[in-house]
């Protein structure tokens, strides 16, 4: 797993935010079954130690369920503090499609690199 991670980073280097997500979430893929049933908690755990990666999973949970009602920064602070505090019913199936779609942003990069 290590190793893949180091493969993900730049070459020079110096890891950007983005390269940083991909590889946190890449290893969480490796290291975790879909069919876990504690794949949510899992996932919770892994946002607050990747606060980067929950604030993008937050924009785009709200990207697909906007409420108008409220301001950006209340639809926010609403889902942040509803995944932390385990009341966000349907976590796991929308981590999973996110986690997919970023893994495939992956793909299509690896596509275009040298390994």
């Amino acid at each position: 797993i290590e190793d893949i991670a180091k493969k993900l980073l730049n070459g020079n280097g110096t890891v950007s935010r983005d390269a940083q997500l991909t590889i946190a979430i890449a290893k969480f893929c490796m290291r975790t079954d879909p069919k876990d049933p504690l794949l949510g908690k899992k996932a919770v755990q892994l946002m607050s130690v990747h606060a980067d990666l929950a604030h993008e999973f937050c924009l785009y949970q709200i990207a697909l369920s906007p409420n108008h009602k409220l301001s950006m920064a209340d639809q926010h602070s609403r889902f942040m503090k509803d995944i932390f505090d385990g009341e966000c019913v349907d976590i796991v199936r929308g981590f999973k499609t996110f986690v997919l779609n970023n893994l495939s942003e992956l793909v299509r990069f690896s596509k275009s690199v040298a390994w």
